[in-house]
């Protein structure tokens, strides 16, 4: 993975965690935008969220605002045998 790329990632992340705090009831808007975009594209989004999904169940430390998140992930990749790679169709 190039720096780059990490870097375009980071930011994205970050932009996203500040869209995320503005959203209010908007989530409805990003999930149907989400729907809008190209299915390869649908394809790696959720890809990435199951790759957070698999780093936030590794937390062995977690406080009340992450503690549901962290459990929900658990039990996400204990269904998935912590697989997280999808086909590039």
């Amino acid at each position: 993975m190039s720096d780059n790329y990490y870097d375009i990632g980071l930011q994205a992340a970050h932009d996203f965690a500040q869209a995320v705090n503005g959203f209010g009831d908007g989530q409805k808007g990003f999930v149907d935008g989400f729907f809008k975009a190209h299915p390869t594209l649908q394809q790696s989004m959720f890809e990435a969220f199951l790759n957070i999904c698999k780093e936030m169940a590794k937390k062995d430390d977690w406080d009340d605002r992450t503690k549901a998140s962290v459990h929900v992930a658990k039990k996400i990749m204990a269904t998935l045998d912590n697989q997280t790679q999808l086909p590039l169709v």
